[in-house]
């Protein structure tokens, strides 16, 4: 989930930078540092998120009603 956030986000920034600006080697390491604060916020952020989806109340036997609850929790 990270590598798509930050793969957006990268191609964002370059997009509202220019393209005149544009080098291999700062979009490879933008990519790495973004792609490392993102994996880490997203581990601080995780448990508590799929806590309170859990939590909701639904039917929870139902697999794919939990596979589409799981990634909308912060949208409710």
């Amino acid at each position: 989930m990270c590598i798509g956030m930050v793969t957006v986000v990268s191609f964002y920034n370059l997009v509202l930078q220019g393209f005149s600006t544009f080098t291999v080697v700062s979009a490879i390491l933008q990519f790495v540092v973004t792609l490392f604060i993102a994996f880490i916020a997203e581990s601080f952020v995780e448990p508590a998120a799929r806590k309170l989806a859990l939590s909701l109340p639904y039917h929870k036997t139902k697999e794919r009603t939990l596979l589409l609850r799981l990634p909308f929790v912060w949208f409710q």
